[in-house]
C-alpha cells in the first residue's frame, strides 16, 4: 500500500512515516525510483504499532531503536516496567 493509506491505517502522518523511514526505524519495502513513492507491506503495520505505542509510553526514537533488537521476552519485561 502507498504511504499515504498505511498512514491512515496506522492513524499517523506522512511525514511522521518519513521522518521514521530516514532514521532507519521503519523503512518501506519498495520505493519506486521513478516516482519516489514509498510502499508498505501489511507486515509491517505490527512494526509501526510498535514504535508508536513506544513512543507514547515516553520512549524516544533512539531508545525504541536499540529496543527493536531485545528479544520479546525482555522487550515485553521492558514495557511492563515503563
Amino acid at each position: 500500500m502507498k504511504i499515504g493509506e498505511f498512514a491512515k491505517v496506522c492513524n499517523t502522518k506522512i511525514s511522521v512515516l518519513r521522518h521514521y523511514d530516514k532514521q532507519n526505524l521503519l523503512r518501506p519495502d519498495y520505493i519506486d525510483k521513478f516516482t519516489g513513492y514509498r510502499y508498505y507491506s501489511a507486515s509491517k503495520l505490527s512494526d509501526c504499532y510498535r514504535i508508536l505505542a513506544m513512543k507514547e509510553l515516553g520512549f524516544s526514537l533512539e531508545e525504541i531503536k536499540a529496543q527493536s533488537k531485545l528479544p520479546k521476552d525482555k522487550l515485553f519485561k521492558l514495557l511492563a516496567e515503563k
